[in-house]
């Protein structure tokens, strides 16, 4: 997921992204409610076309949204009609996604010194094997 600040703009029509679902990333023509750029809900299906199962996330924060997906990881779904109806309620909802069966998932926040904890945990064993990160 894409960190940072994004300004809505008024004049926006929805987004019009043509690539490959191998990339992850979706193909909309239709009326979505993205006025934000990037379109978190752009993300959310092209993901989802993917086969990962996402939930929304409280806008600005890390936070299950309250309303949408009370019950956090286990409210996911790949339904991307599902995930438009959730966006049109929630159009600013950043996107938080269930790791597949047997993926570990490791939080380093790198801004308390973990990126080098990591290091030091992971050097003995030769570092980490190639890995996804978001």
């Amino acid at each position: 997921m894409s960190t940072g600040t994004w300004e809505r703009d008024p004049g926006a029509e929805a987004p019009s992204v043509d690539s490959s679902p191998d990339q992850g990333t979706a193909s909309t023509h239709d009326d979505t409610p993205c006025g934000y750029r990037p379109c978190m809900m752009t993300h959310a299906i092209g993901r989802a076309r993917a086969g990962r199962d996402l939930f929304l996330v409280q806008s600005g924060g890390k936070a299950p949204h309250s309303k949408l997906a009370p019950h956090g990881l286990l409210d996911a779904t790949s339904d991307v009609d599902v995930l438009r109806d959730l966006f049109a309620q929630a159009p600013d909802a950043n996107i938080g996604e269930r790791p597949p069966e047997g993926t570990v998932v490791v939080d380093v926040d790198t801004r308390d010194g973990g990126a080098q904890a990591l290091y030091e945990l992971t050097r003995p064993y030769g570092g980490l094997v190639p890995t996804l990160t978001a």
